[in-house]
């Protein structure tokens, strides 16, 4: 038994883990920087959460982080959009039966079982220490037993799962239910007293609706709490963000509108943190143990010839939400994105999530060693989705983002950060154009959406901007509209390169080449995002 002093003293070192100023940490690994660990690929074993109950879904998650632990075995299917952000998951069956097809191709992975959730408790149960009880009722519990679970080697269960966990030999370890009157309370003692256990320095913030990156936050051991700007929990979400150690990632999502996420980047920024979107991501303890033999790396970008054409409209399109895992792990993998027969004829960039090489290498050499001449990878946000403008660290956060660029073979860099918005001689620019490494980046494209300035600009330190233009909405026949519109123009009132965002919801990479293909008869030159970045005057 532990003395009462030395008790004592552990609760104020703990304390002072989340509450004293602490310097940042040295640079660390690409694996350092996103992971505790990372568990070798074993056989698999797959099972179909099609039709079953959240709380089932739960506790398959949570199962799959615990045995992924060690080796990574268990890959869930499920063809259900669930959660708070629902349009994110739809086809996502699709999508893993095909990651299946193509680790089995590639990694050599072995499918050794199939079933449901109540043989896959069985099959795993002598691996799990017990389960932690959680009650929808109180929402924070399902967060709070998802934390406790991850530090336990246990499961995450409910009421209506006890009877299936006893009966598999798997024992109540802990309740969650009753302990505390609101989320917030639960949250700061949750970082009081788990937080200094925990594998991972980095943060969870997850919907307790959400069952998908549970597998995640249980293997690599991360605290998990949650928050957005319009909930009551959000001041102690945003004390814990200014109190813990900066630098770090933060995993899940803190938004649900787009006025929501501008404050939440923004308190995420100043803290010192940036996001990885990953609340909608399945099977992330799995991906990230598919490891190719040499690191992914983009195909060389080959020259424009020339870059700009004299007397046609130059654009440059690219599709994006963000570096939202959701996309390469979900949608670009349907067969209407990435894998469709029409990709290629039309040249279009694609944003890479630079957290994509660490958490699915696998997945990020697929895309990277598939890419056609006509298809460019493009660095998205950096390391993580942070407002460099309000970062307290932006030598940190610039020069880890272009040193992966290179390590990756990425020369654009795509940022969303609003105090770069027609201010070319912006602290940040000057910044950027010093850290720059080897060329990574050669350019710079900015925002989803114009919002008035110039829509193409040189920064005072020399590097290339192209402004998007458009509306996020934009579908493939509205992006056709605009350009024909400006194409109408006299050429002296044309932008030197027109820069198009479009949203990854509304505009499949198939339907895009069919409505914006017919358009090179009619003088309008398309280009890749780096080969239209040389063209600014």
């Amino acid at each position: 038994m532990t003395h009462p002093g030395l008790r004592l003293l552990w609760g104020s070192l703990a304390a002072c883990l989340i509450a004293c100023p602490r310097p940042p940490a040295p640079p660390p690994s690409m694996d350092g920087l996103y992971l505790s660990r990372r568990p070798p690929l074993g056989g698999a074993s797959v099972v179909d959460l099609a039709g079953e109950t959240f709380e089932r879904k739960v506790l398959a998650s949570t199962l799959q982080g615990v045995v992924n632990g060690t080796e990574a075995r268990i890959f869930v299917l499920d063809g259900e959009p669930t959660g708070d952000r629902s349009w994110e998951t739809t086809s996502e069956r699709e999508a893993n039966e095909f990651w299946l097809s193509w680790y089995e191709q590639e990694a050599g992975l072995r499918r050794e079982w199939e079933g449901g959730v109540e043989e896959l408790v069985r099959r795993f149960s002598g691996e799990v220490k017990g389960y932690v009880l959680a009650s929808r009722s109180e929402p924070w519990t399902i967060n709070a037993a998802t934390t406790v679970a991850s530090v336990e080697g246990a499961v995450v269960a409910f009421e209506s799962e006890r009877a299936l966990l006893e009966s598999a030999g798997v024992p109540q370890l802990d309740s969650m239910v009753g302990r505390w009157k609101d989320a917030s309370s639960c949250y700061r003692e949750l970082m009081s007293q788990w937080y200094p256990k925990m594998p991972h320095r980095g943060l969870g913030i997850l919907s307790p609706e959400q069952y998908r990156l549970r597998d995640f936050l249980v293997q690599q051991g991360v605290v998990t709490i949650y928050g957005r700007p319009t909930t009551e929990e959000w001041p102690a979400v945003t004390e814990i963000l200014r109190q813990t150690p900066g630098n770090l990632p933060v995993y899940g999502y803190v938004a649900l509108t787009g006025l929501e996420e501008l404050g939440a980047v923004k308190a995420l920024s100043e803290a010192g943190k940036f996001l990885i979107p990953t609340d909608t991501t399945p099977n992330l303890s799995f991906h990230l143990s598919v490891v190719p033999a040499s690191p992914p790396r983009a195909k060389p970008i080959p020259a424009a010839d020339p870059p700009c054409r004299q007397g046609d409209l130059n654009v440059v399109l690219a599709i994006s939400d963000g570096d939202n895992l959701a996309l390469p792990l979900n949608r670009f993998a349907w067969t209407s994105f990435w894998r469709s027969e029409s990709r290629g004829t039309l040249p279009l960039g694609w944003s890479l999530s630079l957290a994509l090489r660490a958490l699915a290498p696998g997945a990020a050499h697929y895309y990277l060693s598939t890419a056609s001449d006509r298809d460019e990878w493009v660095a998205m946000l950096g390391v993580g989705y942070a407002y460099s403008g309000f970062y307290p660290d932006r030598r940190f956060f610039f020069s880890q983002s272009f040193e992966r660029m290179r390590d990756g073979g990425l020369f654009t860099f795509w940022s969303l950060d609003p105090d770069l918005y027609g201010n070319s001689t912006a602290a940040t620019w000057s910044l950027m154009s010093r850290l720059a490494v080897e060329g990574h980046p050669s350019g710079v494209l900015l925002g989803y959406f114009g919002i008035g300035g110039p829509s193409a600009f040189r920064t005072s330190g020399g590097l290339p901007v192209l402004v998007a233009s458009g509306s996020y909405d934009d579908t493939p026949a509205a992006i056709a509209g605009r350009i024909r519109e400006i194409a109408r123009r006299p050429e002296a009132e044309r932008p030197p390169v027109l820069f198009l965002s479009a949203s990854a919801w509304s505009n499949p990479a198939a339907e895009l080449a069919a409505a914006l293909g017919p358009l090179e008869s009619e003088g309008v030159h398309f280009l890749l995002p780096s080969q239209a970045l040389s063209c600014v005057p």
